[in-house]
């Protein structure tokens, strides 16, 4: 009789370490389960700041980039204009020098003309 009552304490005893091996383990288990929420919750919002972070500088670099493209395009438009008006001087001068040169001929013709008739 005393066997079977130890036999049936043991079994209640391990039942009652079982359980509260089972509670402890629970426990244990949901707090990991809550730290992990918690530092992907942290990640998830540090990658939302870096990504911020990121936006900003790309579009402070690119807004950077345009003004030096369009500086670039202005300075070019310039040296164009500049280059223009040089080549139309250039060009007045040419012919100055030409109708310059075809009055000199059309006066030595006129001239020889002359002298061919006297």
């Amino acid at each position: 009789h005393d066997r079977t009552q130890e036999k049936h304490d043991l079994e209640a005893l391990m039942l009652k370490e079982r359980s509260s091996l089972q509670v402890k383990f629970k426990e244990e288990r949901d707090d990991l389960i809550n730290k992990l929420k918690e530092e992907k919750q942290q990640l998830i919002s540090q990658l939302k700041d870096e990504k911020a972070d990121i936006s900003m500088t790309l579009t402070r670099e690119m807004d950077h980039v345009e003004a030096k493209l369009t500086r670039a395009k202005e300075e070019l438009q310039v040296q164009m204009k500049d280059q223009q008006a040089e080549a139309e001087l250039q060009l007045k001068c040419e012919r100055s020098k030409l109708e310059e040169q075809a009055r000199l001929a059309e006066e030595r013709s006129e001239e020889v003309e002359a002298m061919r008739a006297e």
